[in-house]
């Protein structure tokens, strides 16, 4: 997505030109636990760490949610008028991504059968080509679902608050009944149509932070603790059938308010650069932990106390060499360095 100029104002209500350093080091917050949700493959588990697998199901039931609320964050940040325009300019960015990354791994995956351990290789291949367009959320490269969900969560809130009558209020609550639909119910998943219904709520959220940030940030300064414990508080005494509802709602101020916290130090440092190369990690991050992974898997393995080792190597790996490959690789063509950053 297209994103503001750099600037260091926080605290106020913001311009189209300015680039928000707190919203950049929640991004980096979001894109950290999204790589720490990817660690281990979904076929392939580390014996005797039942925990990770306890902590991942915790962490997939909010981490997306703050991925589209701060997308949408930045979204609404510029002009309404504007908003289809930059959608068609997102949608030329990324759906080039999402083909490139799907031929990517598709060839990086065949390569590997038999030689490497492969999470989800491909097995059908026409049928799995199909998965791409009509079920993105399986598949070899399930991993690049977002794309497709975000493209239709940002053309349907454009549609909601340009037609509703009583937006964005109404919006909201037409966003809420999807989601619970989803998460409660049942949607299709044809098209990714569960994620977008299910994510479309914490976009619109983001519209309603930016339109409110004046009062929104410097709440979140005085209450960061508030925020922090009722985040908490969710993680420890919700029930796990409602926690895609209760922890997507609570980690949201939670994570602006520990963004905001860390204000501009070595740990927000990090994360900013983490933040505003979002969209490489994401991009890449399976294809570097399936390698590291695989190295793992054949050399030392990672049952039992190796997983202590394992875990942050492959995090690291997960967030550093994505970066490194835009940077040496992609970079060096310019419409390669466009769709990957």
């Amino acid at each position: 997505m297209a994103e503001p100029r750099p600037s260091p104002t926080v605290g106020v209500a913001p311009r189209a030109a300015e680039r928000l350093i707190d919203v950049d080091v929640a991004k980096g917050l979001a894109i950290v636990l999204v790589v720490l949700g990817h660690v281990v493959a979904r076929d392939i588990h580390p014996a005797g760490n039942g925990w990770y697998a306890t902590m991942n199901a915790c962490l997939y039931s909010f981490h997306m949610g703050l991925f589209f609320f701060f997308s949408g964050y930045v979204f609404f940040i510029g002009p309404a008028d504007t908003r289809l325009a930059r959608w068609k300019k997102t949608a030329a960015r990324l759906l080039p991504a999402y083909l490139l990354f799907a031929a990517i791994v598709l060839v990086a995956k065949s390569l590997a059968a038999g030689i490497l351990p492969v999470d989800r290789p491909v097995q059908h291949l026409w049928t799995d080509l199909a998965n791409l367009v009509l079920y993105p959320t399986s598949g070899f490269a399930s991993y690049l679902w977002f794309i497709v969900a975000l493209l239709q969560v940002e053309l349907l809130a454009i549609a909601l608050l340009a037609w509703l009558p009583g937006a964005p209020v109404s919006a909201l609550l037409v966003a809420a009944g999807l989601h619970l639909l989803s998460v409660y119910v049942g949607v299709t998943n044809l098209l990714a149509l569960h994620q977008t219904a299910r994510y479309l709520v914490f976009f619109l959220l983001g519209q309603w932070a930016v339109a409110h940030r004046d009062a929104w940030v410097p709440w979140l300064r005085r209450h960061w603790w508030v925020a922090l414990g009722a985040f908490v508080g969710a993680i420890a005494l919700s029930p796990a059938a409602v926690q895609p509802t209760v922890l997507g709602l609570a980690a949201v101020p939670a994570a602006h308010a520990v963004a905001l916290r860390l204000g501009a130090g070595r740990a927000a440092q990090v994360l900013v650069v983490l933040g505003t190369a979002s969209l490489t990690i994401y991009l890449m991050n399976s294809l570097a932990l399936g390698l590291v992974r695989a190295m793992i898997l054949m050399t030392t393995g990672w049952d039992g106390w190796r997983f202590a080792v394992a875990l942050p190597v492959l995090l690291v790996a997960g967030l550093v060499l994505p970066i490194v490959a835009q940077r040496l690789i992609f970079s060096r063509v310019a419409w390669l360095d466009r769709i990957t950053r």
